[in-house]
């Protein structure tokens, strides 16, 4: 039987996992930098990381081998200590939401080629600003502003079933949507980003004209939830509909109440805003298509249409804290730091503070 004593794997898994959570943080900024250099700079750091915890396997086969294991295979040793840092890791990527467990990502696209839409930038800084505490904690946001079409099928490639929620807010018309640099057909868009994302998309947001015409193909395509308008939207309107909606999203509100709440919300303002609209805040069961009457006009644009209404409870995971940062984590340092202190440059080993033998 090969085992190693508690302390030993305590210490390594103490030293693992503080290299590890320091991996994750700078995956996640790789990801989201634009600027190459910086990209460059996160990667080293990256391998840096690795380095050192290829640096702890090695001294940790070395403390193996002084403590009783001298008639085994070094090979056989290696492989022991791989497995508990393989074991280690994995708790680590869990609990800081790491590359087994990537965060969500929220994609926000805004386009006025025009200049136009006097209330476009307010409604791209104040959804920033309302997801930015959760930023690398509850989701990862990725705002694009002055969208391009190639920007947008590059983003999608670089965030490939990591989005959740797309948001787009610009003109729209029964077409498609108004990028920066082509009136872009809807029908290819939606498949792309349906394609990319087919196991983590739950909603898709236009927050454009008359955005209903796109429900079908988006269902068709494979998305699960959609908020679209059913008529013509006010610029002002429409960036407190979508301010609104995303505070909730950020308080914990799941699809339906984000939703709901946020027509409420609306309903109690718009008085100042000219027309009133009929509140209609109950999401809708999509059944094939969206029909208007001569009443559409007196209704909210907004619906959130489902295809299962179990779909409207996603709501943006709770924020897991990182294991380095924990009072538990600190602990287990200052406990396992006379027992194995592993440094970036020069490594130390006590070996008279290691208790047990190794089993083999």
């Amino acid at each position: 039987m090969h085992s190693f004593p508690p302390s030993f794997i305590e210490a390594l898994k103490t030293q693992v996992q503080a290299e590890y959570s320091i991996i994750v943080r700078y995956r996640a900024l790789k990801n989201n930098a634009n600027d190459p250099d910086m990209r460059q700079s996160h990667q080293a750091e990256i391998d840096l990381r690795q380095q050192n915890i290829a640096e702890i396997q090695a001294d940790f086969l070395q403390q193996a081998q002084y403590m009783g294991g001298a008639d085994v295979p070094n090979a056989q040793l290696a492989d022991l200590i791989k497995k508990e840092v393989e074991k280690i890791t994995g708790q680590s990527s869990d609990a800081t939401k790491g590359a087994n467990s990537p965060l969500p990502v929220v994609f926000t696209v805004f386009a006025n080629p025009k200049q136009d839409l006097e209330y476009l930038t307010e409604e791209q800084n104040a959804i920033q600003s309302m997801l930015m505490p959760l930023d690398e904690k509850q989701c990862k946001h990725i705002v694009r502003s002055d969208t391009h079409l190639a920007d947008y099928f590059e983003f999608l490639k670089r965030w490939k079933n990591r989005i959740a929620i797309f948001h787009y807010g610009g003109h729209a018309n029964s077409v498609g949507l108004k990028l920066v640099d082509h009136d872009s057909f809807f029908t290819p868009l939606a498949k792309e980003l349906a394609k990319r994302n087919k196991d983590a998309l739950q909603l898709v947001f236009l927050n454009g004209c008359s955005t209903h015409y796109h429900v079908k193909t988006l269902f068709e395509a494979g998305v699960k939830s959609v908020i679209a308008t059913r008529v013509a939207v006010g610029d002002k309107l429409a960036s407190d509909f979508a301010v609104q909606f995303y505070n909730n999203i950020a308080s914990g509100d799941n699809l339906r109440e984000a939703f709901e709440s946020t027509c409420h919300y609306i309903e109690a303002v718009q008085g100042g805003q000219g027309k009133r609209y009929r509140i209609e805040a109950t999401p809708m069961l999509w059944r094939g298509s969206v029909k208007r009457n001569s009443e559409e006009d007196e209704k909210l644009p907004w619906r959130l249409y489902t295809l299962d209404e179990a779909y409207l409870e996603y709501a943006l995971p709770p924020e897991a804290p990182l294991v380095s940062n924990t009072k538990a984590q600190q602990s287990k340092v200052e406990e396992n730091k006379n027992v194995y202190n592993h440094g970036g440059v020069k490594n130390q080993i006590n070996h008279s503070n290691i208790q047990g033998d190794v089993n083999f």
